[in-house]
């Protein structure tokens, strides 16, 4: 495949210019979200690896040469492609950096009116498809090894995104348990409260000894059967104003009445005396 020059795309790509126009070899097996990891061929300008770099070995070390090129001077590696397939120039795969690109950003060699291999030379026949520069599944395997791909550290990047996934999702599921456990107590420990109907001051209140509050100072504390009343749970108290609001205005009246027809009696009987004494 080979990846156009940055200003042929529609999206940048993020890499170094020097990576652009210049043949790739993939190394993913498949695309992930359409990336793929690739690796990027050189020609050096037509001359080989020795001569390029004849006296640094490491800098050697990071490219592997593609058959027709001479064996690789220091580990003797050298890479085909399948049916035999010839690159035009002899080339060599930079191992050094691998890079992540979108799929769709590269092209066939075929689809470029330049040759393949190298940049500055333009095609004169038409070259062969893309399918015919593929590297032999044992030449592959010599490369992803050599390339150390996936890296190890991709992998343990990897495993390590997976287990926090995992210890997130463990954390919100003993979340999610303690408060169902949690709204289960508070349930419960509703069911088991109990109220009382105060006939001395017409409010509700929380029974004794359940959560140790006291009736509403002033109260009878008679607890009579017309007095006190158990009820469901449910209710809140809130001093009665909902729940007891009208039972205790008829309290209230029944005491006032109560008081009025006592003075009434008191004052018919008082006069009734008074009368006797004063007109015999």
């Amino acid at each position: 495949m080979w990846l156009p020059r940055q200003d042929e795309l529609a999206l940048p790509t993020g890499l170094d210019v020097g990576c652009h126009d210049h043949p790739v070899v993939i190394l993913s097996d498949k695309a992930q979200r359409n990336k793929v990891v690739v690796l990027t061929l050189t020609s050096f300008g037509g001359t080989d690896l020795s001569t390029k770099h004849p006296d640094n070995p490491a800098r050697r070390s990071s490219y592997l040469p593609i058959s027709p090129s001479p064996p690789h001077p220091d580990n003797g590696i050298i890479l085909k492609l399948k049916q035999n397939a010839r690159l035009k120039k002899n080339s060599y795969i930079s191992t050094e950096t691998q890079h992540t690109v979108l799929l769709s950003a590269l092209r066939t060699y075929t689809s470029r009116d330049r040759d393949p291999t190298h940049e500055n030379h333009p095609q004169s026949s038409r070259q062969p498809a893309a399918k015919e520069y593929i590297l032999t599944s044992e030449s592959f395997k010599k490369l992803t090894k050599y390339a150390k791909f996936p890296a190890a550290g991709a992998h343990a990047h990897a495993h390590a995104e997976q287990a926090d996934r995992q210890a997130r999702h463990q954390a919100r599921a003993r979340d999610r348990a303690a408060l169902q456990q949690l709204e289960a107590e508070t349930k419960a420990a509703e069911a088991q409260r109990a109220y009382c109907y105060c006939a001395g001051c017409g409010r509700w209140r929380a029974a004794a000894g359940v959560h140790g509050l006291p009736l509403t100072p002033g109260c009878d504390y008679r607890r009579r059967a017309s007095g006190y009343q158990t009820v469901a749970a449910g209710r809140s108290d809130d001093g009665g104003r909902s729940a007891s609001g009208d039972g205790g205005f008829a309290v209230g009246a029944k005491t006032v009445l109560a008081g009025l027809a006592s003075l009434v009696t008191v004052g018919y009987l008082g006069g009734k005396w008074l009368g006797k004494k004063l007109f015999g």
